[in-house]
């Protein structure tokens, strides 16, 4: 038994008739589907309704337990990327006119548009600021949000890079994250081994192999974020750091 016509007018409202997994805009090409099966739970409630794509709707009816290929959507989670979108829509955290993914590649740019990327190490101000600026930016990666170095929140997308479609780019930001962690702890390799030091105020100096391969390491680190920039048609950022080189 389907839906009644209210609640899949409700569940296409909450959702922004966007999908619950993929989060993409679909218009028409958006189905309300049971969460847990009419069938078994005799539910056509709100609470038992999700928004899908056709595509998102038939991996989730068609998983074969016999055969398990993958891990099988479960009721609970299925209801956790629901709630999720209802969030987003109702916080106005999605453009009708864009993609989530182009809000949150946008947003990327903006997240690594920072001193961290761009200053040399001779001209860092304090490696406090330098560290806290690359916890702030994995910050932004996986969760969506982005703060100042004061921990004023400037941007709250309300999800972070998980929640990408093309699961190349999850990949390879993944991959960006694994950098910024090493970044992180060669720069404080550096200054506990002396191959990097303050020398005078707001100045440091030191090895200048040591400093080279930070450098590099950062440089590498935006031409990364631009390959997925690129492939997504949303634009590459300049990378001062490699001009510099």
């Amino acid at each position: 038994m389907p839906f009644p016509h209210d609640v899949k007018i409700e569940a296409l409202s909450k959702s922004g008739r966007r999908c619950s997994l993929c989060l993409r805009y679909k218009g028409v090409k958006v189905e309300v589907h049971h969460i847990e099966p009419e069938s078994v739970s005799h539910d056509n409630t709100i609470d038992n309704a999700i928004t899908l794509c056709f595509d998102c709707h038939s991996d989730v009816g068609h998983y074969n337990p016999k055969h398990p290929k993958g891990n099988k959507l479960t009721a609970v989670e299925l209801r956790r990327h629901r709630d999720r979108l209802w969030k987003l829509v109702e916080e106005g955290k999605t453009l009708p006119e864009k993609n989530l993914y182009q809000q949150y590649l946008e947003f990327l740019r903006r997240a690594f548009d920072r001193p961290a990327f761009t200053t040399p190490l001779c001209q860092e101000g304090r490696m406090e600021d330098f560290d806290k600026a690359i916890d702030d930016t994995v910050l932004a990666l996986n969760t969506g949000l982005l703060r100042t170095r004061d921990n004023h929140v400037v941007a709250d997308l309300g999800f972070g890079k998980s929640s990408l479609v093309n699961a190349d780019w999850v990949t390879e930001l993944g991959m960006v994250e694994g950098q910024l962690l090493q970044l992180r702890a060669d720069v404080a390799e550096a200054l506990s081994t002396g191959k990097l030091k303050c020398c005078h105020a707001y100045c440091y100096c030191g090895d200048e192999e040591c400093i080279r391969q930070i450098d590099q390491l950062r440089a590498d680190i935006i031409d990364r974020v631009n390959n997925v920039l690129i492939d997504s048609g949303v634009g590459s950022m300049p990378n001062l750091m490699r001009l510099r080189m």
